[in-house]
């Protein structure tokens, strides 16, 4: 007898089982590209580099600390871009585009002030040197500037380097934070 109930029961299932219409199979999600570990390491490296300048110059930073972080920040960023580039595909390449924009604005703050030390300079003014660079470089200073001729209209138009040199830096750092974030998480 039971036998013969183990042998209906099989026969239930296997009926059950042979009959029933078949799943189709779900599609596996598509993995999402990460970069390869080398070039997250080197990302990470100058994203740290970068903050490093960045920090500094909220922060408060003399010239010489300020030249080596910067140099810092260009050799990781040189590094990170060169050999193969084919992972910028699993970055937002306008991150990146900020991290460049990011560095020539620090570069030029930091010619700013290396002429302020070796010629004893202090001012930037129209036609002058360093005047077009900044101009096409740093909204805050064209704003500035812009405010000037506007309640001085006859005046020299000249800015203190101190000034340049802070307004530089700060848009320099507004362009690389912009980037960061998205960076930071391509590297997770």
């Amino acid at each position: 007898m039971k036998k013969i109930i183990v042998a209906i029961v099989c026969i239930c299932f296997l009926s059950a089982c042979g009959n029933a219409p078949t799943a189709t199979p779900l599609p596996l999600p598509t993995p999402k590209p990460t970069l390869p570990s080398g070039i997250k390491l080197r990302l990470i490296k100058t994203i740290e580099d970068f903050q490093a300048v960045a920090s500094s110059t909220s922060q408060g930073v003399n010239y010489i600390k300020f030249a080596d972080l910067l140099l810092k920040a260009r050799s990781s960023y040189d590094l990170l871009l060169s050999g193969d580039k084919s992972w910028v595909a699993v970055v937002n390449e306008d991150d990146l585009e900020k991290m460049r924009e990011a560095l020539l604005g620090w570069t030029i703050a930091e010619r700013i002030w290396s002429a302020k030390i070796s010629r004893n300079f202090s001012e930037i003014c129209e036609n002058g040197p360093f005047h077009s660079e900044v101009l096409s470089y740093s909204p805050t200073i064209r704003e500035y500037l812009d405010k000037l001729a506007k309640v001085a209209p006859t005046s020299k138009k000249c800015i203190g380097v101190d000034s340049v040199i802070s307004g530089v830096m700060g848009d320099a750092s507004k362009k690389y934070n912009l980037g960061r974030d998205s960076l930071l998480a391509a590297t997770q």
